[in-house]
């Protein structure tokens, strides 16, 4: 673990040593440190866009309207006019 004003100095210093070596290897490293988070990522994209949608389609009623919601957020923000006590 480093300083905080020693980090940047560090990855300078990584990153001068990197680049001597051989292209291949740059970008299987890069690879290798990228393809966990490219993976999660993508299994979670999915389930990102349906709670989009679904909120998309509680706040803003059907039809394109895109009115301000039609009372105060502290109320209660997932319920709508003609469900009162959704959750």
């Amino acid at each position: 673990m480093l300083p905080k004003d020693q980090v940047l100095d560090r990855a300078w210093e990584l990153a001068r040593e990197l680049v001597k070596r051989p292209p291949l290897t740059l970008r299987y490293t890069r690879q290798l440190f990228t393809h966990e988070l490219k993976r999660a990522f993508l299994d979670q994209m999915g389930q990102g866009i349906g709670f989009e949608t679904y909120a998309q389609r509680r706040f803003f009623p059907a039809g394109g309207r895109m009115e301000p919601l039609d009372r105060a957020w502290d109320d209660n923000p997932w319920s709508t006019p003609d469900q009162p006590d959704a959750q």
